[in-house]
C-alpha cells in the first residue's frame, strides 16, 4: 500500500514537472511536448540501442574522415 501511494504521488509530481517544463519549453529546440513518464524515476523505461551498423557509419564520418 505504501509503494501504490508513492507510486501515486510520484505520478501527481512528474506531472507537475513535465506541465512546467512545457511551459519554459522551445518548440524551435525541441518540438516534441515533455511527457510525464520523463520524470517520474519510477517508471520502466526501454534501453536506448545503438545499431551496430549506425556506430560504423559515425566512425567512418568522425575518425577515418571519409
Amino acid at each position: 500500500m505504501a509503494d501504490a501511494r508513492r507510486k501515486d504521488q510520484w505520478s501527481h509530481t512528474a506531472a507537475v514537472m513535465a506541465l512546467t517544463a512545457n511551459v519554459h519549453r522551445n518548440p524551435k529546440k525541441r518540438s516534441k511536448p515533455y511527457s510525464p513518464t520523463e520524470f517520474h524515476p519510477l517508471v520502466e523505461r526501454k534501453p536506448v540501442t545503438i545499431a551496430k551498423t549506425g556506430i560504423r557509419v559515425l566512425k567512418r564520418v568522425f575518425v577515418d574522415r571519409r
